[in-house]
């Protein structure tokens, strides 16, 4: 008998605190000034510095379309388990009957906990387990940068369709205000905190969220952008020193190496290149490439949710698939909540489904890429609630 597999619960969480772009650029200010004056033994910018290094409310409305984003004290386990515990309010299930919990993350709470094992009691998943209540689960962590939650769910759906499990979450957290150089404009503006739970079930085949089978499913990744977003020193390669703590008297203003850093211009070029195909030639897309692989036109996609970057990629992106017959709605949520890395996706997805705005039996095209360049699709019909079996 084949097994199908059913979204039945769905919930997020954004941090606490809402932090505007004036706000982002007093930090940045305050953060470049401090380091000025620990390596030059003054705290006085010079106008090459400023014009070089501050920001505005208008300079980051126009690179990156954003206006606000959360940030959060907690830590991610923190925002994991609130989007998990709000998914929980809308499920159909109680948490004990949970077989697994994956969860997708870029910053865990501690360093070398889940991404070496999620037995780790420090991990994030093993906190979610003790705070959700849960025995007999297995925890699984899964790192694919921006992608990860990409990843996760494809995780979660083999778990369910090869019959191991019957339900189980699939969470997506970051606390990314924490994984960058506060003094950098071109990251910290765009980082925001976040967690989201997708609740995986085994339900009747009239309520499959994925009518596609393995077919809603495509992943892959393309090495050429491997070192165009990533943290330059602070693994096994390259340990962290104290050397590299202390700063560059020569270039006192860089952003530090040990934080996330990303050739943006660079970036976007690629992603809107790997994701669409070459200019005029959508048929060499990533996106071409999932639909052809189930079958579907693109005119028969009512959503996309992308990963939220860069509201100017998405732009791109968006502009493109509406010349190749894209029909339906592009939903963006970074406006008001900046890029929040593993949660983007499934939290824009949440919204949808909390505030009325997507459908029953609507066919939704899930859009993830980051680092890497790592990507994956999902393409699922809107079916909550169906009802486990």
């Amino acid at each position: 008998m084949s097994i199908h597999v059913g979204i039945t619960g769905i919930g997020h969480y954004a941090g606490e605190i809402v932090v505007s772009n004036d706000d982002i650029s007093a930090i940045i200010e305050t953060e470049l000034k401090k380091k000025k004056l620990s390596l030059c033994g003054t705290d006085e910018l010079t106008d090459e510095e400023k014009v070089a290094y501050l920001t505005s409310d208008d300079w980051q409305r126009q690179r990156t379309g954003i206006v606000r984003r959360r940030h959060t004290k907690e830590s991610t386990a923190y925002l994991a388990i609130q989007a998990a515990l709000n998914c929980l309010k809308y499920s159909l299930h109680l948490s004990q009957e949970y077989g697994f919990i994956v969860v997708a993350n870029v910053l865990p709470s501690f360093l070398n906990a889940p991404h070496v094992a999620a037995e780790t009691a420090k991990g994030i998943g093993i906190l979610l387990r003790d705070k959700l209540g849960l025995k007999n689960c297995l925890v699984v962590d899964a790192g694919a940068a921006c992608n990860s939650y990409g990843a996760a769910l494809h995780i979660g759906y083999a778990f369910i369709k090869s019959g191991m499990f019957k339900c189980g979450l699939v969470i997506g957290a970051d606390k990314m205000s924490a994984c960058v150089d506060h003094s950098d404009r071109n990251f910290f503006p765009l980082m925001g905190d976040a967690g989201a739970a997708i609740e995986l079930s085994r339900v009747t085949e009239s309520n499959d969220s994925f009518p596609w089978q393995e077919k809603s499913f495509t992943a892959g990744i393309d090495t050429s952008g491997l070192y165009n977003i990533m943290t330059k020193v602070g693994g096994s390669a390259a340990p962290i020193t104290q050397q590299i703590l202390a700063g560059d008297v020569k270039n006192p203003l860089a952003p530090r190496l040990d934080k996330l850093w990303q050739d943006g211009k660079k970036v976007r070029k690629d992603v809107i290149y790997l994701l669409c195909g070459p200019a005029g030639d959508f048929s060499k897309s990533v996106i071409k490439g999932a639909l052809d692989k189930a079958q579907l036109p693109l005119s028969a996609v009512n959503y996309i949710y992308p990963h939220q970057a860069n509201l100017r990629i998405n732009e791109d992106i968006e502009k493109r698939t509406i010349e190749a017959g894209f029909k339906g709605k592009f939903v963006n949520t970074i406006s008001e909540y900046g890029n929040t890395t593993s949660a983007a996706v499934p939290m824009s997805l949440s919204m949808s489904w909390e505030n009325g705005n997507i459908n029953e039996g609507a066919i939704a095209l899930l859009l993830h890429f980051g680092a890497g360049y790592t990507y994956s699709t999902i393409l699922t019909r809107w079916t909550l609630y169906p009802l486990p079996i």
